[in-house]
């Protein structure tokens, strides 16, 4: 299911804005429409494919609005910025390429209805998530220097190195104290990798439970491990920088762009995947109640990449002196 932390508190907060119009029984069809397309996030029984599928069949209602947002009804209006939203939110889960798109639908119905002066705090605070899901730093910072709950989550600027390219997986760093975005291009060396994707509860708790194992973090840093969060629609600059303070050796960053992180699962969180080489061996997706179980499973699959997990001071890699 699409990053099941990340939708079931974006379904929630988008419930509330519909639910006002379910009660009241109004009659747009885009309501109805709407709820159709958070059912489709809650059916077990069928693929991302087809899920995927199956919002766009809904989504094409919403397009049509889009078309005539100048003489839709704010009702509308106000259904369509919520599916533009939950397409978001499945592209960036699934790590597909038209995030971008559906960003712009939001940005387009969000202008119509703050010309109309019937633009929520709940959608300004939506409108810039968006924005800061595809780094558009400026435009969320424009919505920030109005009434928005999202007070403290600015970055100021976004800052690219040198070596950035954008066809190729980017990591962000978020946690510097000038609020500056620093983006960089991600390329792999030879040997060992370990990609966990996290950014949910209970890739904190994965992350507070091999924090207390020396063994485990030492062998996972001779691994080059890399946290990454995906980028979503409810980045908090905030929590990213106190998981840095808590967990050095574990520093969080962010996705640039999902699309081009090919392999990595950021539907299931957290997601360990172990390379070697630049070729992905072996994945873990989530994370077993005690922990145990999955800790056990972590240090089999460090094997499989040739990386020991020992007391300090014992050889970094299988077969090493």
């Amino acid at each position: 299911m699409v990053q099941r932390a990340l939708l079931r508190a974006s379904i929630f907060a988008l419930g509330l804005i519909l639910a006002p119009y379910q009660v009241a029984g109004a009659q747009e069809p885009l309501v109805d429409t709407y709820a159709a397309m958070l059912a489709e996030f809650s059916d077990r029984g069928i693929t991302n494919e087809q899920r995927h599928d199956r919002l766009l069949e809904h989504y094409a209602l919403a397009s049509a609005t889009l078309g005539k947002a100048g003489s839709a009804s704010d009702e509308a209006l106000r259904s369509a910025f919520s599916m533009s939203e939950a397409m978001l939110i499945a592209e960036l889960g699934y790590s597909l390429p038209d995030a971008q798109r559906y960003v712009d639908d939001m940005s387009a119905v969000f202008k119509e209805l703050a010309r109309r002066g019937e633009a929520t705090t709940e959608q300004r605070d939506a409108m810039m998530g968006a924005h800061l899901s595809v780094w558009q730093v400026e435009a969320a910072m424009r919505l920030a220097t109005g009434k928005t709950r999202l007070k403290g989550n600015e970055i100021v600027a976004l800052k690219r190195s040198g070596n950035f390219d954008p066809s190729i997986p980017a990591v962000v760093d978020v946690s510097g104290k000038d609020r500056v975005a620093r983006v960089e291009s991600f390329e792999p060396k030879k040997g060992p990798l370990v990609i966990v994707s996290a950014g949910c509860h209970i890739a904190l708790k994965s992350a507070e439970t091999i924090s207390a194992d020396p063994a485990l973090s030492a062998a996972l840093r001779r691994a080059n491990v890399l946290w990454l969060s995906p980028a979503s629609v409810t980045l908090s600059v905030a929590t990213i920088a106190e998981w840095n303070a808590r967990f050095p050796d574990a520093r969080m960053h962010v996705a640039f762009d999902n699309s081009r992180w090919a392999g990595v699962d950021f539907a299931r969180l957290p997601s360990f995947h172990f390379y070697l080489d630049g070729r992905l061996v072996t994945k873990i997706n989530g994370w077993s109640s005690d922990g145990e179980a999955t800790m056990k499973r972590i240090e089999q699959a460090l094997k499989t990449i040739g990386v020991e997990v020992m007391p300090a001071n014992g050889p970094t890699t299988i077969g090493g002196d």
